[in-house]
């Protein structure tokens, strides 16, 4: 069989896809909260191949004008095969508009490409010559190529392979509505036979999509791992981990810039007599409601990381040390006045707060982490408090706090 041969072409597509799908449902097991876009995905590619199937009979020759299996007339294949076409672009369209996490439902996802791609076929029937419903399809195709674009655009700025499916959307967009708007001008042929050009760029579409989908999805799991290892499962802050790069990056700038920047530490009081009364599981709850507390009354900006057991650091750029004293001592109050948890007394937090500013304008990273840190247990010997270092560090203390090592990375 010639590669030039549309027949080739079709029955490579068919082999293609059916190759993709299966990597597809593969590399899907190990990718969380891809199970909607996955089973709309498959399910696109599955009617895609029957699609072709249909297509495969009409591929090879143009004296073939038979009903495909003996079982329907040609007419009925044609208009079959072209509404299973635009079901399958739709569900596509559809699923990138789930990985993409808008507002689309599974049941939805579904529905509404089925409704319309019959809406299609009821359109395309009222056509008498093959060369309108060849046109009408592609134009259909085209139009949903193009939405297929905007369903993957939020994806593309983060993974290189949306962008790949974008660029391909964006490709099929402008074949369909191109082949569509020239029809108009020069009327398309009604030869029964499939055109070579058609089925090769079925198969580089089939072939550009499957490699832009499975990169997403592992561009996708690497990225949900690399935020797994920075943030802290119980409360969705950041660890240890997470938050070091980003505060010794804010301290440079606030460093190298003159700007101020302030550093609290925040434990709650008592917590393990929360545990011991109550159960790990309500301290548990403890925590992840003081994290969203503290998020809802703080800013975007602000960076919040769990220091340790009950202990969260929280860091306030453009932020003057006696400014984070007076935000910390409202949120204090805030969460001394009514429980975090139904069900739970209130609690009490205790606040160190350090900064960099005009009152310690070169202080070390180190140096303000050990400030910070004397101040909450001054604040824990009293409870329920904040207290603010307020005392400008000497020269030895920086030196031992390793500030000329900082001072020359801030100077490269």
């Amino acid at each position: 069989m010639p590669l030039a041969d549309p027949a080739a072409f079709v029955s490579a597509t068919v082999l293609v896809g059916l190759v993709v799908t299966g990597m597809l449902v593969a590399a899907g097991r190990s990718s969380a909260g891809t199970r909607g876009f996955l089973a709309v995905w498959v399910a696109a590619d599955l009617v895609a191949t029957i699609a072709r199937g249909l297509e495969l009979p009409r591929s090879m020759a143009p004296a073939i004008d038979v009903a495909w299996a003996g079982a329907l007339p040609p007419y009925a294949v044609e208009i079959a095969m072209l509404s299973l076409f635009v079901l399958a672009a739709l569900l596509h369209a559809a699923a990138l508009a789930l990985l993409a996490r808008r507002a689309v439902t599974l049941r939805s996802a579904i529905a509404a490409p089925v409704a319309v791609a019959l809406a299609f076929a009821g359109a395309v029937t009222l056509l008498a010559d093959a060369a309108d419903r060849t046109c009408l399809a592609a134009a259909a195709i085209g139009s949903v190529a193009a939405l297929g674009v905007a369903a993957a655009w939020p994806l593309v700025p983060r993974f290189l392979g949306a962008k790949l499916v974008a660029a391909v959307c964006g490709a099929v967009a402008l074949y369909g509505l191109g082949l569509a708007a020239t029809a108009f001008v020069a009327p398309l042929s009604n030869a029964t036979a499939v055109p070579t050009a058609y089925v090769a760029a079925d198969l580089l579409t089939t072939v550009g999509l499957g490699i832009g989908v499975l990169m997403t999805l592992q561009e996708r799991l690497h990225a949900r791992i690399q935020q797994l290892s920075v943030t802290d499962a119980l409360t969705g802050a950041l660890n240890r981990r997470g938050m070091l790069p980003q505060l010794e990056r804010e301290w440079i700038g606030a460093y190298r810039y003159r700007r101020p920047l302030a550093l609290a530490l925040i434990d709650i009081d008592r917590f393990k007599r929360i545990n011991e009364t109550f159960g790990e599981a309500r301290g548990d709850d403890t925590l992840a409601q003081l994290v969203a507390l503290i998020r809802l009354n703080t800013r975007q900006s602000d960076l919040l990381a769990r220091w340790g057991g009950e202990a969260f650091l929280l860091v306030l750029p453009g932020t003057t040390g006696r400014e984070a004293r007076l935000a910390l001592d409202r949120l204090r109050a805030g969460i001394a006045a009514s429980p975090l948890v139904a069900g739970l007394p209130p609690v009490s937090i205790s606040v160190g707060v350090a900064a960099l500013d005009a009152t310690r304008p070169r202080s070390a990273l180190t140096t303000l982490l050990a400030a910070a840190d004397r101040c909450l247990g001054a604040a824990k010997a009293q409870r329920n408090c904040v207290v603010l270092d307020e005392s400008n560090a000497s020269p030895a203390t920086l030196a031992a706090a390793g500030a000329p090592v900082l001072d020359e990375q801030v100077a490269a």
